[in-house]
């Protein structure tokens, strides 16, 4: 994932600013505008944006709907439980998959997130 950051730097950079800006959400309200300057400053770097999206990509979910590109993660049920599959914004994406684990799928539609993210840019 580390190199997903690399590849796409635009949307790196918005990613970054949105889990910093999420991480400033959960600190208390009566902490010094210093610490929280600095928390700012010095940002979520890459090791711990690529963990969290590793663990919880679903988390950048909503940070793709901020940027108007909807991931949707559909699970089938033609005879049972099938697979997992994504769509982007309602479309067909290039390279069409099936997952038997929703976290693949969605670690997958975020590559393909960052992509279309970073040709928006």
């Amino acid at each position: 994932m580390i190199e997903l950051l690399q590849k796409y730097p635009k949307a790196a950079k918005l990613v970054k600013e949105y889990y910093t800006e999420q991480l400033m959400k959960g600190l208390k309200e009566d902490l010094p505008e210093e610490f929280k300057a600095h928390v700012r400053e010095i940002g979520v770097d890459d090791e711990k944006i690529t963990k969290l999206i590793e663990v919880n990509p679903h988390l950048l979910f909503y940070f793709f709907d901020t940027q108007f590109i909807f991931v949707n993660i559909n699970p089938s049920f033609t005879s049972g439980f099938n697979w997992f599959e994504f769509n982007i914004n309602n479309e067909e994406v290039n390279n069409p998959q099936h997952f038997d684990r929703r976290i693949d799928c969605e670690l997958e539609a975020v590559k393909e997130a960052f992509e279309l993210l970073e040709k928006k840019l």
